[in-house]
């Protein structure tokens, strides 16, 4: 049973890889609207707008990446707790109860994640 949290924290570190990823993205996007800033020619509300979905997309993604952490402390835990259970007898409830905040943790992630591409394919869209 300790196991288990353990093989989940596999897939959340490639969600946690994707997401950085994705939140290195906006340095060049930020990059790009600084520069943009620079000219007349561009619209200055479009510019704002670009800055305001910049600014939403970042704190999305620095809220999943929080959760994505969180929730690979809680999968460790758990596995911790297992392993004591295993060795002294304890309670399994311990385990039971990091494994799904981890995987709650997770879920809120994902959640964030998906509104951050909405807001990205948004952006592509101006």
């Amino acid at each position: 049973m300790w196991v288990s949290p353990v093989v989940l924290v596999s897939g959340v570190s490639l969600l946690i890889m994707s997401t950085s990823a994705r939140y290195g993205q906006i340095h060049g996007e930020l990059r790009e609207l600084n520069n943009d800033m620079q000219h007349d020619h561009v619209d200055q509300d479009e510019l704002d707008q670009r800055a305001r979905h910049i600014q939403t997309r970042t704190r999305l993604l620095v809220s999943a990446l929080f959760w994505l952490y969180l929730s690979i402390g809680f999968f460790i835990t758990g596995s911790l707790f297992g392993v004591i259970n295993s060795i002294w007898g304890i309670s399994h409830i311990p385990v039971i109860a990091l494994t799904i905040a981890g995987i709650a943790g997770v879920t809120y992630a994902a959640f964030q994640l998906i509104r951050e591409s909405r807001i990205f394919l948004r952006t592509v869209d101006l």
